[in-house]
């Protein structure tokens, strides 16, 4: 793919640009194969991330230097805004942590990612570009207690499909341990009230393929105590069933804690949400 024609993609609406890359461009990664080396943020340019060919997501950022536009530019807000302290649970690569950082000299993040094949590429993302002192990369579960989980690697295709599984949820069972798919790992676990007591925190980003709940359980007095501004996170409807998490319970406590929240919009089986004070 020459420069020329990702530029002319660059500037389509977004919303052909999602449909162009789903609909066909995901099939044909090899075109923009070096774009994954070097990917560029379209939101912070000085931003660079290194990413795996393999991950549909991961395409998206290479090809267009975005992923998630309406959390993005949230978020991007923010940061540009008032800035601080991002917790940004379940990392993955890096993306938010690295916009978080980029968009403002002041802002810190605590990258906590659970899956021991994310951290190293994540690492890898916060030294390359110089972010080290900033951003903090917690290798952990955030959850509702203290202690060890199981927690499922997932597709070795997909980087952000890993979660927590619990001997009742069976969500994904052992399948290929060789080739990394659905392997079953233990890991630390840690309430965020625990590693961040009485912290200021601007905004709580939580990706947890179902588990998102829980973390907001872990972080009741940060909650109560109104110590963090916003918080995003979302409801995966199939994956938190299998943990036993009912629908809306993440938004039951964070009401309870005197949050307002907004839907950020939906996909298949998975719903969006902002809260703030």
């Amino acid at each position: 793919m020459t420069d020329r024609l990702l530029m002319l993609l660059r500037k389509l609406p977004r919303r052909i640009q999602t449909s162009l890359y789903h609909r066909f461009l995901a099939n044909h990664q090899s075109w923009y194969a070096a774009k994954f080396n070097a990917a560029r943020l379209s939101y912070e340019p000085s931003v660079v991330m290194q990413l795996s060919p393999a991950d549909g997501f991961h395409g998206e950022i290479a090809l267009f230097g975005l992923y998630e536009e309406e959390l993005t530019k949230l978020l991007h807000g923010i940061a540009k805004d008032r800035g601080g302290l991002l917790l940004d649970v379940g990392a993955n690569y890096g993306y938010f942590s690295l916009l978080w950082c980029g968009a403002r000299c002041e802002n810190q993040a605590a990258a906590i990612e659970a899956s021991p094949a994310n951290a190293g590429p994540l690492r890898h993302n916060v030294t390359l570009n110089r972010l080290e002192e900033r951003i903090s990369v917690r290798e952990w579960a955030a959850s509702n207690y203290e202690g060890c989980v199981t927690f499922n690697l997932g597709s070795h295709e997909e980087t952000g499909w890993g979660g927590i599984a619990t001997s009742a949820s069976n969500v994904a069972p052992p399948t290929n341990a060789e080739a990394g798919q659905n392997l079953m790992v233990t890991v630390p676990c840690h309430r965020l009230d625990a590693a961040f007591p009485e912290q200021e925190i601007a905004v709580l980003k939580i990706d947890c393929e179902g588990a998102d709940a829980w973390v907001i359980e872990g972080a009741a007095e940060l909650l109560a105590g109104k110590r963090v501004r916003h918080v995003f996170f979302e409801e995966n409807l199939y994956r938190q069933s299998q943990l036993g998490i009912q629908p809306s319970t993440a938004l039951r406590m964070l009401e309870r804690y005197g949050y307002q929240w907004e839907s950020l919009g939906d996909e298949p089986g998975i719903q969006n949400f902002h809260a703030w004070f």
